[in-house]
């Protein structure tokens, strides 16, 4: 097994793992999308609406204030993040400036 891992540039102890599991096992960190992202991506485009270039840091605090006004839980930003980078679904970012766009004083 040993010469078969070093070919593969696999560590022994994870396969070792691997072929001790029962057939039942199932990865935990896979699984459908959290219940309620749509209803979160309403709401956090209804607090961007006048100003659509903010961040998601930017609107997700203006989500959990909003929320704090209603007594509701707080949202992660690390969610917002993540509900608002799949693609399509958010504002796409800021075009990045080209070098030598923007004049520097000497």
């Amino acid at each position: 097994m040993m010469a078969v891992c070093q070919a593969l540039g696999l560590a022994r102890s994870n396969i070792h793992i691997h072929l001790r599991r029962s057939a039942s096992w199932l990865d935990g960190r896979t699984g459908p999308t959290p219940i309620g992202d749509e209803q979160l991506l309403s709401d956090i485009r209804e607090q961007i609406t006048d100003l659509p270039s903010y961040g998601y840091r930017r609107a997700c605090a203006l989500l959990n204030r909003q929320r704090a006004s209603v007594d509701a839980a707080r949202v992660s930003p690390k969610r917002v993040y993540r509900v608002s980078s799949i693609p399509g679904r958010f504002i796409a970012n800021n075009p990045a400036w080209p070098r030598g766009a923007i004049p520097h004083a000497h």
